[in-house]
C-alpha cells in the first residue's frame, strides 16, 4: 500500500468523530389559543384569522365597491379594521423570514405601530372624510372643480382660435 494514504485515512475518521453532528429539532405547531399583537404571525388563532380575513376582504371589498351608501358605511368601517390587520399579520411574516433575529422586536414593534396609525388615518376617513369607497373611486374619476372646468374651457377656446387663425391664413 502506498505510504501516504495509510496517514490520511486515520485523520479522517478522527475529524468525523471528534465532533458530532447536532440534532435539529423541528419545534411542534402551536396549538395555543392566545392571540399576539407583537408576534401576529405566531399560533394558530393568529394563522386562523388571517386566512379568514384572506377570504373576508375578498369579498368585501368588491361588494361595498356597488353597495348603497346604507350598507356602505358599515362595511367601511369593517375594512378600515380588517385591512390593516390583514397587513400587520402579512408583514409579521416577513419579518419573521426576512429580519436578523436580533432586531425582530424592533421590527414587530415598529409595524404595531405602523398599523396603528393605519386603522386611525381609516377610521378618521370613514367617519370624518369622503369614505374608503368615495377616495377610491376619485382615482378613477374624471370630475373636476368649478376651477378647473374654468380654466380647461378657457384654454380649450384659446386652442380653438389659434386653429381658426391659422386655419384662415
Amino acid at each position: 500500500m502506498i505510504r501516504g494514504l495509510k496517514s490520511v485515512r486515520p485523520m479522517m475518521i478522527m475529524i468525523k468523530r471528534s465532533k458530532p453532528s447536532p440534532k435539529i429539532q423541528i419545534a411542534p405547531k402551536s396549538t395555543s389559543p392566545k392571540v399576539d399583537l407583537i408576534e401576529a404571525d405566531v399560533g394558530y388563532l393568529g394563522t386562523k384569522y388571517f386566512h379568514y380575513m384572506n377570504f373576508g376582504l375578498l369579498a368585501a371589498f368588491p361588494i361595498v365597491l356597488v353597495a348603497p351608501k346604507v350598507i356602505q358605511t358599515p362595511i367601511e368601517l369593517g375594512l378600515c379594521l380588517f385591512f390593516p390587520a390583514h397587513a400587520h399579520i402579512s408583514m409579521n411574516y416577513v419579518i419573521s423570514d426576512y429580519v436578523p433575529r436580533s432586531i425582530q422586536r424592533y421590527a414587530r414593534y415598529g409595524m404595531l405601530a405602523a398599523s396603528a396609525v393605519a386603522t386611525f388615518g381609516l377610521l378618521r376617513l370613514t367617519l370624518e372624510g369622503p369614505g374608503i369607497v368615495a377616495t377610491f373611486k376619485q382615482l378613477w374619476s374624471t370630475t373636476t372643480t368649478p376651477k378647473e372646468k374654468e380654466q380647461l374651457k378657457s384654454t380649450e377656446l384659446k386652442e380653438v382660435v389659434k386653429k381658426s387663425t391659422e386655419e384662415s391664413k
